[in-house]
């Protein structure tokens, strides 16, 4: 894409759509290379004439280009430097598109189990956010470095995240997040042997789910609390929560829900040498 000197504001837009238009099917047709470079002229150009576009249509083409140079990423990993300096060439008044991409690329690195690079761009999305003021979105990231932690079994940084994000959720989140955040520290709580809170985090989070009609929360959270009791060899406390699960499974018709709940019954019932359950709930 040639660049040159334009004055016309719809010119200018029509140079970058035909440019994100083309890099774009360069990237469907897996000619990265090229697209990429199409791509950063099209934010060479939208830097240039960042003066001249509204600051709504501009943040629409930066997140526009970003959202295709993530999917990129996502093919081509090796293009990853390709891509930092990219991010360091954009224009600043798109900070939080840039941390909204950076979030993206820590989760396309977190499940390719390259935990370094997915804490490096948590990290880097979580102080972008905290610098902004959106606390909404720096409470996801908090999520994600605890899912991270967690993953790697450092149980106690898992944990200082997920009660960051807990603290956010109840000042400023939703009910929804506010579920999520004590869903996610009561299961570590349990983890950790620290049964009593972990029980009252999960009565939160269950309590939420019914509240917004969440069957497939609901679930997750009678699962949860099965497992507490379990560890408190609470068994028919834990057999109760599972029979809500599966019950719950059923009425919404959700097939991997029930498979799943049936199994974690087998392996309780197994535990317990109940073999006939065991066997029955396997099978089913």
């Amino acid at each position: 894409m040639c660049i040159f000197l334009m004055d016309d504001v719809d010119e200018i837009l029509q140079v970058l759509f035909i440019g994100i238009a083309v890099a774009s099917v360069l990237l469907q047709t897996g000619r990265f290379i090229k697209a990429l470079e199409l791509f950063s002229e099209c934010l060479v150009l939208l830097k240039k004439y960042s003066l001249k576009l509204e600051i709504c249509k501009l943040n629409e083409l930066f997140a526009l280009v970003y959202d295709r140079l993530v999917n990129l990423f996502c093919f081509v990993s090796e293009q990853r430097e390709n891509f930092e300096s990219l991010l360091l060439k954009a224009n600043t008044r798109g900070k939080e598109i840039i941390a909204g991409f950076l979030h993206r690329l820590g989760g396309v690195s977190l499940s390719r189990f390259e935990h370094s690079k997915a804490n490096d761009y948590f990290e880097r999305a979580g102080a972008v956010f905290q610098e902004t003021g959106n606390r909404k979105k720096e409470l996801d990231v908090f999520i994600d470095l605890g899912n991270l932690y967690k993953e790697n079994e450092e149980y106690q940084k898992a944990k200082v995240y997920y009660e960051k994000a807990m603290l956010i959720a109840e000042d400023v989140g939703g009910t929804y997040e506010k579920g999520v955040a004590y869903g996610k520290l009561g299961t570590l709580c349990n983890i950790l042997g620290e049964y009593a809170k972990a029980k009252e985090l999960h009565r939160k989070a269950l309590e939420i789910s019914v509240r917004l009609g969440d069957k497939e929360g609901e679930i997750t959270d009678h699962l949860n609390f099965a497992k507490v009791h379990i560890n408190l060899s609470e068994y028919d406390q834990a057999r109760e929560c599972y029979r809500k699960a599966l019950e719950i499974s059923t009425a919404i018709g959700s097939q991997e829900a029930e498979a799943s709940t049936c199994l974690d019954l087998g392996v309780f019932s197994c535990s317990l040498s109940d073999y006939e359950n065991a066997e029955f709930y396997v099978k089913k």
